[in-house]
């Protein structure tokens, strides 16, 4: 049962008089430029849509998240839709120092499909309807499975040999070594291709991501746990969704699982 995002959340607070539409998408640009914030749905993807269905603002489902921070350099009202342009980046752990530092960037767009909508009715909600307030929400806020395996929110050096299982509804933590579980193993995979600005600039790097095996053993949603930038992490995303597993099995019955895949960018 892979993971699919969709953020549905209900408008509130007090409406802005229509005159006004304008004023506030500039003002939306003034608070957000610069700003670093974490997206709501943790998407990791070039383009983020959204849209505001009666109320409610709705993300479009994506497969592919991180933690990733992202810093407007631009909000602009284009017709019916709002745009943000700006830039993303990962949030890794520094594992000399244990500190938070941020990778690469990647240009990233947000567009909210207002469907309708009078701006001024819309615009002052967006600001917390798509980001989370700050860091420490963002991490709160993520499934328990991520949180426990992608290493920004605990700083253990011992890490669990184990494995998070999809079972009897509810996602579970196994030991690895148990004679219950068998591991996933990669049936099928192919050689990921260099970005056209990777091989330019001769960049090598690793892609690490988790990766969501299902009972079927196909790729479900992924997560970017680091990124190496050029357009490394884009390749490595379609080099996963291309692979096929033979799942997991947990007291004899295949199940969803998530694995630690990395991909290799090795110039020669």
């Amino acid at each position: 049962m892979t993971m699919k995002w969709m953020a549905a959340l209900v408008a509130g607070g007090m409406l802005v008089p229509v005159g006004l539409a304008q004023k506030d998408v500039h003002a939306l640009q003034k608070e957000l430029k610069g700003k670093q914030l974490v997206l709501r749905n943790y998407a990791a993807v070039p383009i983020a849509s959204y849209t505001w269905n009666n109320g409610a603002l709705v993300a479009e489902p994506v497969t592919v998240h991180t933690f990733g921070v992202f810093t407007t350099k631009s909000v602009k009202l284009n017709g019916g839709t709002l745009i943000f342009e700006g830039k993303r980046a990962t949030m890794v752990r520094n594992t000399k120092t244990n500190a938070r530092e941020l990778g690469s960037q990647t240009p990233m767009t947000l567009a909210v499909d207002l469907h309708g909508a009078v701006p001024s009715t819309v615009v002052p909600e967006l600001q917390n309807m798509m980001f989370f307030p700050d860091v420490q929400a963002a991490l709160a806020g993520l499934p328990t499975q991520i949180a426990g395996t992608l290493d920004i929110s605990s700083y253990s050096s011992t890490p669990c040999k184990c494995r998070w299982i999809f079972n009897g509804g509810k996602w579970l933590q196994v030991d690895a070594s148990s004679p219950r579980f068998v591991d996933a193993k990669i049936l099928f995979s192919t050689e990921p291709s260099f970005s056209m600005a990777a091989r330019q600039e001769k960049i090598s790097g690793n892609v690490p991501m988790l990766v969501y095996a299902s009972e079927t053993g196909h790729v479900g949603d992924i997560w970017l746990a680091s990124t190496a930038g050029y357009g490394l992490d884009e390749e490595a995303e379609k080099t996963v969704q291309h692979y096929v597993f033979k799942p997991a099995i947990y007291d004899g019955k295949p199940v969803e699982t998530m694995l630690n895949v990395e991909i290799n960018f090795q110039v020669f």
